[in-house]
């Protein structure tokens, strides 16, 4: 039998306010690769996701390397506060596997990321 063990890969967390720690709904967390990597087939929409009502977020089908960009950024104006945009970058050395065990899937690879947005006054 030939072939390779593969795992999906996944990035999930949560979004809150840094000075309140409350979860923050309407946030858009996207990987953003630099214009120079050109991926086939492109990017998929599983890569850009708005955290719910409790500030969760989960990006499926992501590249695993050691160094992701994800931003998270203020897309609903001031519905639920203002919030400054954030980048931080994930690194799956830590990632949780989940699951797997039936021949070549081995489940999946979920790396955690979580934002701490800070506040601002107006909408810039």
């Amino acid at each position: 039998m030939y072939g390779v063990p593969w795992a999906s890969c996944a990035i999930e967390g949560n979004v809150i306010d840094k000075a309140t720690k409350q979860p923050i709904p309407g946030i858009e967390v996207k990987i953003v690769l630099p214009d120079n990597i050109n991926l086939s087939p492109p990017k998929p929409d599983s890569w850009t996701r708005t955290t719910d009502n409790d500030g969760k977020f989960k990006l499926s089908d992501t590249l695993q390397s050691d160094s992701i960009p994800l931003v998270a950024t203020d897309i609903d104006g001031e519905l639920n506060g203002l919030y400054k945009p954030d980048t931080i970058y994930v690194n799956f050395s830590k990632a949780q596997h989940i699951g797997g065990g039936k021949g070549w899937f081995q489940g999946e690879l979920v790396a955690t990321a979580n934002f701490e947005l800070e506040a601002r006054e107006t909408d810039e």
